[in-house]
């Protein structure tokens, strides 16, 4: 075997490695500091090999690894229904849901592997810095690029561990000095002072026309939770027999109304 496929292996082991890592930590019933401590320990003992870590840290075979992987994890977060409804995944995706969110495919950019990539990005980035100096003034930008995609990531890792997320519920004309927050894309019963007061002055509904499904749903006791077995188009729709069951239906009317909420709320 090459010495650049070589290279390629142990990136790939690493990055395997710490998506592992990852999968294990977010299912830790710990808080986020006593995880980050958990990191540093198991960090520390590469310590004493540094410069092997170095080598593999530094080389543009784990560049490439990385970014690939990063690539894949956001390309999944974009196709996949992030933070769904109760219910949701399981309609849109079937038993695939199961494996979705055991991944934390939909809670992807919360989740403590695709944070660790990121970490590990910035680790990469710093220490090719580090091995490159001293710096010419040839290479202001090579340094600039490096420091500027290091700057972004830091304040990205630092937002999504210490930062909170939450949503105010306000109709026209009202307004609110708290929030409630989430988390892990669910609202908790905890509320925050916002420091400052917000107030809703209009709200613009756009409607458009609407395509009416009837879906189907099935009680799965592997996953203790309800997944879509059929859905029909009700424009489409006439005498219909549901998979599985005896049960057969026909849409006799439809009937159009327009409905209105006027208790708006902005998140």
């Amino acid at each position: 075997m090459s010495k650049p496929i070589q290279s390629f292996v142990r990136s790939f082991a690493v990055i395997l490695t710490l998506f592992t890592a990852g999968i294990i930590l977010q299912n830790l019933p710990v808080s986020n500091t006593f995880k980050l401590l958990l990191i540093l320990m198991a960090i520390l003992p590469f310590c004493f090999v540094l410069e092997k870590v170095k080598s593999v840290l530094t080389s543009y075979q784990f560049a490439i690894s990385l970014l690939v992987s990063i690539l894949i994890g956001v390309i999944s977060g974009t196709l996949v229904i992030q933070n769904p409804l109760p219910g949701q995944s399981i309609q849109a995706y079937g038993k695939l849901s199961s494996v979705i969110h055991f991944f934390f495919l939909d809670q992807l950019f919360q989740s403590w592997w695709f944070n660790l990539f990121l970490a590990l990005m910035v680790m990469s980035l710093a220490l090719v810095l580090i091995k490159r100096k001293p710096f010419r003034v040839t290479q202001a930008g090579f340094l600039f690029s490096h420091v500027g995609v290091i700057l972004i990531l830091i304040g990205g890792l630092i937002g999504r561990i210490f930062g909170t997320e939450g949503f105010i519920e306000l109709q026209e004309g009202e307004s609110a000095g708290v929030f409630q927050m989430m988390e892990n894309g669910s609202v908790t019963e905890t509320q925050k002072d916002l420091g400052f007061e917000l107030k809703l002055n209009d709200f613009q509904v756009d409607f458009y026309d609407a395509k009416y499904r009837i879906y189907a749903y099935l009680l799965d006791p592997k996953i203790q939770d309800y997944r879509s077995i059929a859905s029909y188009d009700i424009a489409k729709t006439k005498a219909e027999k549901i998979p599985g069951t005896n049960t057969v239906f026909e849409i006799a009317q439809i009937e159009k109304t327009k409905y209105v909420d006027t208790a708006h709320s902005m998140q």
